[in-house]
């Protein structure tokens, strides 16, 4: 839930193959389930690397909300088109994540290689069915008088 710690509930499924994203995310005290296609990044891959998680990563950067800057370290050992919350698009699985501006990060600190069940596959349907459009109109009307917190709140619904 947005308030407490980024991700702590949210469960994200991106079906590639069908380009569908379902995220189920606790906003405030209301469980949203955001269907949608996945989204699109566009990712400028810089060259620099650093080792997370025993895995050789590259940086790749890009922008959400025109102004919000994320950081992503991939590693092309892994070919997973995924990463933390709704992050893809890198030619390999984002094992890092820093959104500076919000003073937030995920760092892998181990990686297990498993096979899921289909029940884990199975996107969830808890929650009030959305898309991201609909998201940011119900959010920014919540957030209409909250000035800035606002703003930088509607930043961490668009993660």
């Amino acid at each position: 839930m947005w308030g407490t710690k980024p991700s702590e509930t949210d469960v994200t499924i991106l079906d590639v193959e069908n380009n569908t994203l379902s995220l189920q995310r606790d906003v405030f005290e209301e469980t949203y389930l955001i269907q949608d296609s996945i989204r699109k990044f566009d990712w400028k891959i810089t060259g620099e690397t650093r080792e997370i998680a025993g895995f050789e990563c590259k940086k790749a950067v890009t922008k959400i909300c025109d102004s919000v800057y994320i950081v992503a370290f991939y590693t092309d050992q892994i070919i997973a088109n995924a990463g933390p919350e709704s992050f893809n698009g890198l030619p390999g699985l984002i094992l890092g994540l820093a959104v500076p501006r919000l003073a937030t990060t995920w760092f892998a600190t181990k990686v297990e290689m498993t096979t899921p069940t289909p029940k884990e596959l199975a996107p969830s349907q808890k929650g009030k069915k959305v898309n991201w459009k609909k998201l940011y109109v119900d959010m920014n009307k919540a957030m209409k008088d909250w000035g800035k917190e606002g703003a930088r709140n509607i930043w961490k619904f668009s993660l």
